[in-house]
């Protein structure tokens, strides 16, 4: 029998058993459950969102998104299902609406709480990943137990091609008396995806291990052999200073690193400085986040450290500065960011229509879950709120290093949001660039029940 025969027939194992085992705690608490004398109550949310485009070298001129959400609760059991439409394919390209379907339950029996989310991915027509979750608590600490069964795009050239893989996380958390937070969490057959788990990317927030000190397929899909553990420590504190640890072990290496992250806030002087230290056998790593806390909580400084030419002397250098939450009225915020660096960045998934200024960063920490450089390097904000009207936006970005037109002015964006009803929300936004024929205009629409 082939490597991918056996992962199959395994997967087709540990799905029975979970299905067996699930079932099993439902009838036994299904009792109580019944007993319970609540109404069913079914919820939803529809949003729709339009983008436009027009212009020269504009490819697409019409991008289209909606997602359907329904919960439907009785008898202290949750099942939900989230549809999600677009007419870009996977490869970017127009013709395929259909995006995913995603099949919940969450409910609790006794001290046992139990979620499943099932996610089918219709353009590939295939189960995408099924996630399991069980979780109970006894002593101030919770162990919860995660299995997982997903499809992974293994290259042919590297064995039997796509299949299907498992794996299973187990999780100990809890707080001590002095108030502080324990986790010890261990993955056998697969590992954390972070960009998944941060929202960046789709997907279950975990990939199958496969690979090993042999290369390729060292492991069966769902071989479920030992991968990794982390040992996570917060709410530490050393007089000013607190800190949170986080250590991390693996099959293939034994220690990987430990990370420390602390943040010291001078009693006598305005400054904070955020550190992270992360030592590897081979190597040690270490990241400043310094900032300046001038009086009130409205301005902020984004400083760093720079290296001189003299080896390991540094100089405090003013990467920029912004302003939020300047309150004019009582209706109207101002807000800004001015980075002197030119690396302004925006969280992956968003757009510049619908952020204010307050949204961006500069040279962030973690630069793979957001968007950047981008190509402006100031922005000011006005929004406002004004009875029905709960979002009333305009922006103003500027490129102080590459801009040819008046002011380093690069572009406006302006949205608001209205509330037709109180089930019904409708928004609108636009961008437009000066000394251009581009321009997006993006309609929503949100309804729920």
């Amino acid at each position: 029998m082939s490597v991918q025969n056996k992962s199959n027939c395994l997967v087709v194992l540990y799905g029975f058993i979970a299905l067996f085992m699930v079932g099993s705690l439902i009838m036994v608490g299904a009792p109580s459950a019944l007993a319970q004398t609540e109404d069913p109550i079914l919820t939803g949310d529809w949003s729709n969102s339009l983008f436009l485009y027009s212009g020269d070298g504009v490819d697409d001129t019409l991008d289209f998104s909606s997602s359907i959400s329904l919960t439907y609760s009785f008898s202290g059991v949750d099942l939900t299902s989230v549809s999600r439409f677009s007419d870009k394919n996977s490869n970017g390209g127009n013709g395929y609406a259909y995006k995913t379907q995603n099949f919940g339950l969450d409910t609790r029996i006794g001290i046992l709480g139990l979620s499943s989310d099932v996610v089918f991915a219709p353009e590939a027509q295939r189960l995408d990943y099924w996630l399991s979750t069980a979780t109970t608590s006894f002593a101030g600490f919770t162990v919860t137990e995660n299995f997982l069964v997903e499809f992974q795009e293994y290259p042919t050239d590297l064995g039997p091609g796509p299949g299907y893989g498992a794996g299973s996380e187990i999780v100990l958390n809890g707080k001590t008396s002095q108030g502080l937070e324990v986790e010890f969490s261990s993955r056998f057959g697969m590992e954390e995806s972070l960009l998944e788990q941060e929202g960046v990317e789709d997907g279950s927030g975990y990939d199958i291990v496969i690979w090993g000190a042999d290369g390729p397929f060292t492991y069966s899909p769902s071989n479920l052999q030992y991968v990794s553990s982390t040992l996570k420590v917060a709410n530490s504190s050393l007089g000013c200073c607190e800190f949170d640890s986080t250590t991390w072990f693996s099959r293939e290496k034994g220690f990987e690193d430990a990370e420390f992250e602390f943040y010291m806030n001078s009693e006598n002087l305005p400054v904070s400085i955020g550190t992270s230290l992360k030592f590897a056998p081979d190597e040690k790593t270490v990241l400043l986040d310094p900032q300046l806390d001038v009086e009130g909580n409205c301005f902020t400084l984004y400083l760093d450290f720079a290296e001189k030419d003299t080896p390991s002397t540094y100089d405090l250098e003013l990467k920029g500065f912004g302003l939020q939450g300047v309150e004019v009225g009582d209706a109207i915020t101002l807000s800004s960011i001015t980075s002197l660096k030119g690396n302004l960045y925006r969280f992956a998934g968003t757009n510049d229509i619908s952020l204010r200024a307050s949204s961006y960063t500069i040279d962030p920490l973690t630069p793979a879950y957001y968007v950047g450089p981008l190509n402006f390097d100031q922005v000011f904000s006005i929004a406002a709120s004004l009875n029905d009207l709960t979002n009333l936006g305009l922006d103003i970005y500027f490129n102080m290093s590459e801009s040819d037109q008046l002011f380093d002015l690069q572009k406006f964006t302006g949205d608001a949001t209205y509330h037709v009803g109180s089930q019904f929300q409708l928004g609108t936004g636009v961008e437009i660039t000066p000394g251009s024929d581009q321009m997006m205009f993006i309609l929503e629409a949100d309804y729920s029940f």
